[in-house]
């Protein structure tokens, strides 16, 4: 894409939390921790790769986990931040994005933007066309997944560790661009 603007933001999302803004992805770590009983003592309560794998860990269930964070994220549709409509004034045609939620898609939005939302899925290879994004309609990259997709999401230690493996292999796939965007060296070609 020549004379394209990209921007990275990843955990930036927050919420009013007693006065105070919170990142939602401790949130999401706390409210997990909440479940873990007797283990919690163990477990850092805002380490949410860790938090998530000792969830997943207890109940053998990682479609139940999987739910739970989608339904976590879906109670933030519809909001965005300050920083988000910042980022979203400014004439990016990429954003990529580490979190599942749509605070920059809302803030581009409100911003009279009309973005396009796409999200990488380490676990299956999709189909997907994407246009040329463009600072009136850009595009918002979920790396780590998105709710629309439960099964995207990179939650557990053992899934950041199965999407790194996915990413240097490029199987599945990540777009050409979103490679570039995102400074991963070398367009490897699935073997």
């Amino acid at each position: 894409m020549e004379n394209a603007y990209s921007c990275s933001a990843g955990g930036a999302s927050t919420s009013l939390e007693g006065g105070k803004e919170t990142p939602i992805h401790l949130k999401l770590s706390r409210q997990l921790w909440e479940h873990l009983g007797e283990q919690k003592s163990d477990v850092d309560s805002d380490d949410l790769r860790h938090v998530s794998q000792v969830v997943y860990d207890k109940s053998g269930s990682l479609t139940e986990l999987q739910m739970q964070v989608a339904e976590f994220y879906e109670r933030f549709s519809g909001s965005t931040t300050e920083f988000h409509r910042n980022i979203a004034a400014l004439p990016f045609q990429v954003c990529i994005t580490t979190g599942p939620d749509d605070f920059l898609f809302k803030a581009f939005e409100e911003a009279g933007k009309k973005p396009v939302r796409e999200y990488y899925d380490f676990r299956a290879t999709r189909d997907v066309t994407i246009a040329e994004p463009s600072v009136q309609c850009p595009l918002i990259y979920h790396f780590y997944g998105h709710t629309e997709s439960s099964q995207s999401l990179v939650i557990t230690e053992n899934d950041l560790i199965d999407f790194l493996t996915k990413i240097v292999k490029n199987d599945p796939p990540v777009p050409s661009f979103i490679r570039l965007s995102a400074g991963i060296r070398g367009d490897q070609q699935k073997h």
